[in-house]
């Protein structure tokens, strides 16, 4: 993923998880992630994120993968 798309996928996780009432270490549980793995990824500084983590944050968040990755 390039590095603009990770920015644009994080700033959704953080909204996204902002609504729901989920701090990043209970986002992080539900998904196998640290707390600081999960600002990691909304700040777009997670160069590794890989698809599967991209469908196991959206399974969390109640929305569809394609929602995240879509700009």
């Amino acid at each position: 993923m390039s590095v603009g798309l990770l920015g644009d996928v994080g700033a959704k996780v953080r909204r996204l998880r902002m609504d729901r009432g989920l701090s990043p270490a209970q986002l992080g549980w539900r998904v196998g992630m640290t707390g600081r793995m999960v600002v990691a990824v909304e700040e777009g500084r997670h160069a590794l994120l890989s698809l599967q983590d991209v469908e196991r944050i959206a399974d969390a968040l109640g929305v569809a993968t394609w929602d995240l990755l879509d700009s």
